[in-house]
């Protein structure tokens, strides 16, 4: 009788676990997610520089102003209601590019039901890696780079791997 062996399916590793070690965010004795390091800002910089980069929500705001005038409370709100990707690092708020059309400064479609499906389970600085780094759900792209083009497939991304987090 020839021996075979049947491959088994393991378990994968949590997102939060996934992500935030690529990022090198919170150990069990490290920082808070919330409270990225120098070196862990550095890496999201360096994750988003493909599609947009981050910029300060200041600088979010001039742009969003030059479109649609002196009038920013959309945005304002949008980041209030994490409505779009931002997170704080050294007291300031950084927001992801990507999810900008930059010719009008309108967002990405479907961005919001993106969201929606993440921010039950994940925080700020959690969502923003999320974002930044490849997802075997995606064939290894990154959500940011895809959402543009494909919002449908990043909101089953993101349904998927919400609920592999428990």
């Amino acid at each position: 009788m020839q021996n075979t062996s049947v491959p088994t399916q393991t378990a994968q590793p949590s997102l939060r676990a996934v992500h935030l070690s690529r990022i090198g965010a919170a150990s069990v004795h490290g920082p808070a997610p919330d409270e990225p390091s120098d070196r862990q800002f550095m890496a999201m910089l360096d994750s988003y520089r493909g599609n947009g980069g981050l910029a300060r929500a200041q600088e979010v705001f001039t742009m969003y102003k030059a479109h649609h005038g002196a009038d920013a409370t959309m945005l304002a709100r949008w980041i209030v209601k994490r409505e779009v990707i931002s997170f704080d690092w050294q007291s300031c708020v950084w927001v992801p590019l990507f999810q900008f059309d930059r010719m009008h400064m309108t967002l990405q479609p479907g961005l919001g039901n993106v969201l929606s499906a993440l921010k039950p389970a994940f925080e700020p600085w959690e969502i923003a890696i999320w974002f930044a780094q490849p997802n075997h759900w995606l064939s290894g792209r990154a959500p940011g780079d895809v959402v543009c083009v494909n919002a449908q497939a990043v909101l089953m991304a993101a349904c998927a791997d919400r609920f592999t987090t428990a």
